[in-house]
């Protein structure tokens, strides 16, 4: 089987849809079937909160960066929230332009995309 390239994508800021995301990475990267050549997650709108630094998932994300899954904050997203300021982000997450311009990217390049 070839390699697999997978794109997650968030928007919401739900606990559920956080924790959603973070397991389906985990149970993609488990699953005996599936050779993964590379894991991408955007990351916009309302849900650029979790790419906060102290939060509970600042935990699971710096884990995740580690294994080489890549995360993409929504420039445009935290820009436009007054109580993120981009200093306050976990480090290691690439801040793009805009959030559904990086998932046409990577469409184009042949990921498989997932929204959570």
């Amino acid at each position: 089987m070839k390699p697999v390239k997978t794109l997650f994508h968030l928007n919401s800021s739900e606990a559920s849809k956080k924790s959603e995301l973070l397991a389906n990475i985990k149970n993609l990267q488990k699953d005996s079937r599936i050779e993964v050549e590379e894991i991408q997650v955007v990351i916009n709108s309302d849900a650029v909160e979790m790419a906060e630094k102290g939060l509970a998932s600042e935990e699971y994300i710096k884990e995740y960066l580690e294994e080489g899954v890549k995360f993409n904050i929504c420039r445009n997203s935290v820009d436009n929230r007054e109580k993120i300021e981009r200093e306050e982000l976990i480090e290691g997450l690439e801040v793009v332009e805009s959030g559904i311009g990086t998932i046409n990217l990577f469409q184009e390049k042949g990921y498989n995309y997932t929204k959570i």
